[in-house]
């Protein structure tokens, strides 16, 4: 979309990106994209520390772990990375 001639990504799913978040994904090779992707269409999600949430989802044959919390009908996520089978179980998933 474009808004007085910028290129503007608008997202329906109120997806807010915290800074730590946007220093691991750029880190990680993680696009904005890829998160909205896991929280549209998530595989599973559990609780976690401090009333935050995890889901993980599939992005192009790899497992990505979204932390996030819900504050004012938004998605805050705090941060995020590719995970292993191994790593979903112990953080006790179990729609592997």
């Amino acid at each position: 979309m474009r808004l007085c001639g910028v290129n503007v990504t608008v997202s329906l799913l109120g997806v807010v990106l915290k800074p730590h978040a946007l220093m691991r994904m750029a880190e990680r090779g993680i696009t904005r994209e890829n998160v909205e992707r896991v929280l549209a269409s998530q595989v599973e999600t559990i609780e976690v520390r401090f009333g935050r949430k995890a889901a993980f989802g599939n992005v192009n044959g790899r497992d990505l772990l979204v932390v996030y919390q819900t504050r004012n009908r938004d998605n805050e996520v705090i941060t995020t990375f590719w995970i292993d089978k191994d790593g979903l179980r112990k953080y006790g998933f179990s729609r592997i």
